[in-house]
């Protein structure tokens, strides 16, 4: 909000900010530290801040949050938010959801932004829950993912696979937490591990094992590399130790759509890179917000679509259609046939049981018919669209962003500060009117961020500016009415304000 005041004014206000400021990151430091050490004033600031993240996201949005503190103390310790919009819409995305954490780059209070994310029908990543924490360790791992699996609608599913580095703590926290879900590790991570113990020639031997087939082409090149390499019978037991199942493409028990890393938890933690800057507090509005406009975006590109497709989709079966003209195709019988492509040297067995099957593993892997299996039913006159699953559809991808995350007004939660309207520190961005000077024809502008209308200009014959007992040319402290630091209200100050009444 852009504000006009008296410089009179200006040590006063400057002490609300700085008091509002401090609000947002006390129990980031212990009462010791702050100075406060047997005084209230920690608690009543740490449980002002839980409160405000409780009552204007959670009671009336309806997120689901675990705000925790240290036991016997007022120190901050993690947070978890799950806006409700998210918490059903993994019916809607491809069954992977990508676990991560990324350090925050506030130097004063250095914490951990915990994530889970998903992939739409579009190829676009979306956040399900977020959670701040003071480390990343087994034990706030299993308190996220505990939190995710209760906040999660059919999270907890066999049909559902967990991607992650191969952080011990993480593990050991999905293995525990969610027994059920098939856990694969990023082919990204592993492929950095073996070039840091094996170089670079050791790199491609493990892509080829990451893409295999089948299990004899895995085989193979396993059997090549260890000719293939220096360290080879090394490489060998290193690859042994690790089950095929959680990075091989021919051994995944469910579809992983064509990801073989956790790049899309990876992506949002870049595309997240400024909110990192701020405080602990910040972030989890700032969070609340950079989704509040994801949704928004992709709910109205969503709608005004008409294709039946995603884009994403659509893109891929034109490419297969514009290409499989070429294949030799030999039914068997109505159910499977022979596609051979490049003159008879490759050949591959289509099968629909009902769903589509083929030799590639393309249809088993990304839920949709593969360029063999749509040569095939073009020879026999047939739609592709049956065996296209329904997560690429454009009425999925519609219902997946159809609930809207609501909007955080700034009068609700001091949190909600505009970036637009704030300094570097997250304080309000003030005009100041030189002492003497006259504020007639000045006005001043609120603005809401989004803007969800027009903003609001305000006469400056209706601002109450604070007025100096001693007059504005002293320089001395303002000893007028002041306006409240929480409600952003005049007529009281922070300490009278009706709302934190009950925590007196």
């Amino acid at each position: 909000m852009v504000r006009v005041v008296n410089d009179d004014a200006e040590e006063e206000e400057e002490e609300e900010e700085e008091e509002d400021i401090e609000e947002f990151n006390v129990g980031y430091e212990g009462e010791e530290e702050q100075g406060c050490k047997g005084s209230k004033k920690p608690q009543q600031q740490a449980q002002r801040c839980e409160w405000r993240v409780r009552c204007t996201m959670g009671k009336r949005n309806g997120a689901l949050i675990d705000w925790d503190t240290f036991e016997n103390s007022y120190t901050f310790r993690r947070a978890f938010i799950c806006p409700s919009a998210t918490r059903g819409i993994l019916r809607y995305c491809e069954k992977v959801v990508a676990l991560d954490a990324c350090f925050t780059k506030n130097k004063k209070y250095p914490t951990q932004l915990f994530l889970a994310t998903v992939v739409d029908g579009n190829s676009q990543v979306v956040p399900l829950a977020y959670a701040i924490a003071l480390v990343e360790n087994y034990e706030n791992w299993s308190w996220f993912v505990h939190n995710l699996q209760i906040s999660i609608q059919g999270l907890r599913s066999e049909a559902v696979m967990i991607v992650s580095d191969r952080q011990k703590g993480l593990e050991r926290a999905v293995t525990e937490v969610l027994p059920c879900n098939p856990h694969i590790h990023c082919g990204h991570h592993l492929k950095m591990n073996v070039q840091k113990l094996f170089g670079k020639t050791a790199v491609q031997v493990f892509q080829n094992l990451l893409h295999a087939k089948s299990e004899d082409r895995f085989n193979s090149v396993m059997e090549k590399a260890e000719a293939r390499l220096d360290q080879g019978s090394e490489f060998k037991r290193y690859i042994q130790r690790i089950d095929p199942a959680m990075y091989a493409l021919y051994a995944m028990p469910l579809p992983r759509y064509g990801r073989t890393t956790s790049n899309a938890v990876e992506c949002m933690n870049v595309a997240l890179k400024r909110i990192r800057d701020y405080a602990p507090c910040r972030i989890i509005c700032q969070m609340w917000l950079y989704l509040l406009n994801l949704f928004c975006e992709r709910r109205e590109k969503a709608n005004s679509s008409t294709d039946e497709l995603t884009e994403y989709c659509k893109e891929r079966m034109d490419e297969f259609g514009q290409n499989c003209g070429s294949f030799v195709c030999m039914s068997a019988d109505m159910n499977q046939a022979l596609v051979q492509t490049d003159g008879g040297f490759k050949q591959w067995i289509v099968k629909r049981t009902p769903k589509a099957q083929c030799t590639c593993i393309e249809p088993h892997d990304h839920c949709w018919p593969c360029i063999h299996f749509m040569s095939w039913l073009r020879s026999r006159g047939e739609d592709y669209m049956a065996y296209v699953d329904r997560i690429y559809l454009q009425k999925s991808l519609a219902l997946c962003y159809s609930k809207t995350i609501p909007v955080i007004m700034e009068t609700e939660s001091a949190m909600s500060i505009s970036s637009s309207s704030c300094d570097t520190n997250g304080r309000h961005r003030v005009v100041r009117i030189p002492n003497g000077g006259s504020t007639a024809g000045a006005s001043t502008v609120e603005f809401e961020y989004p803007l969800t209308q027009e903003p609001r200009v305000i006469p400056a014959a209706t601002i109450d500016l604070p007025t100096s007992s001693r007059g504005g040319a002293s320089g001395r402290r303002n000893t007028g009415a002041r306006c409240c630091g929480v409600r952003r209200e005049a007529g009281h100050n922070r300490t009278r304000c009706h709302v934190l009444a009950h925590m007196a």
